[in-house]
């Protein structure tokens, strides 16, 4: 485990940064109307799914399954929370094939991902809504909702390209200040490690994602100089030498600061 601190040695390294006045970090859904929840992003283009799913009567986070294309998604019916698939049907998503695959429970639901080598479904979730985040798995086929990591308070987070790892940022506890960057085997709850404790001068933006560079030895995050939302940077946590290093261009207020590369 390291914790923040320092300024970053130049590595002949290019990061691209995604740096704009809005606080959304969803690129890929619309925050500028009332579909905001309906609409995904797939292959490049923005699409609103309402008309087949009709959101009347539940509140929809997609999650797209590039294997057979598919969508799954949490619905809040009147009757229940369920998870839901939608098949691809060569022309379009069909509603008349939705098909209900488990019950959900009482949990809120954030950046739900599928994951298609893993074959499974994840999400952000509490209990009972008492914002308790952690990260949920659900696999078709299976009648339950398993939660994956067990941490005061999580919400942005990324799979490794190389293992079957998830990389996290959130709380050891559910309220306070201090920001970690974990990792955990998907498959082995109780492998969670802490790789990076933040400091006061670089807090972790725990809503952010993480980016995880195509070997696994490489991570950025997007860090608050001195807890501030309006002074945003960049850290890179070094796997093989365990340290982040802080990238803070001077005399710049950046609101938006997110890795994309």
């Amino acid at each position: 485990m390291v914790a923040c601190q320092g300024a970053g040695r130049e590595r002949g390294e290019t990061w691209r940064l995604q740096i704009r006045k809005s606080q959304n970090p969803e690129i890929s859904l619309s925050s500028s109307d009332t579909s905001y929840d309906t609409i995904v992003n797939y292959g490049g283009r923005l699409i609103d799914i309402q008309r087949f799913i009709g959101i009347n009567d539940y509140w929809v986070r997609s999650a797209y399954n590039p294997i057979d294309r598919s969508l799954f998604w949490i619905r809040n019916a009147t009757t229940g929370s369920e998870i839901v698939r939608l098949p691809w049907t060569g022309d379009g998503w069909s509603e008349s094939q939705t098909q209900v695959l488990a019950p959900y429970g009482r949990r809120s639901f954030w950046k739900p991902t599928f994951h298609d080598s893993l074959g499974s479904l994840f999400v952000v979730a509490d209990e009972d809504n008492n914002e308790h985040f952690n990260i949920y798995r659900f696999t078709p086929g299976d009648d339950v909702v398993s939660q994956v990591t067990d941490v005061g308070y999580m919400f942005g987070y990324s799979f490794s390209p190389v293992t079957n790892h998830i990389v996290m940022a959130g709380r050891k506890q559910i309220s306070g200040v201090e920001e970690f960057l974990f990792e955990v085997d998907v498959d082995d709850p109780e492998s969670l490690v802490t790789l990076v404790e933040d400091s006061p001068e670089f807090r972790i933006d725990s809503f952010e994602n993480p980016v995880i560079d195509a070997d696994d030895r490489r991570i950025a995050i997007t860090l608050k100089k001195n807890g501030h939302r309006d002074q945003l940077c960049l850290g890179i946590y070094r796997r093989e030498e365990e340290r982040l290093d802080i990238i803070d261009p001077p005399g710049q207020n950046r609101t938006h600061c997110v890795p994309v590369a």
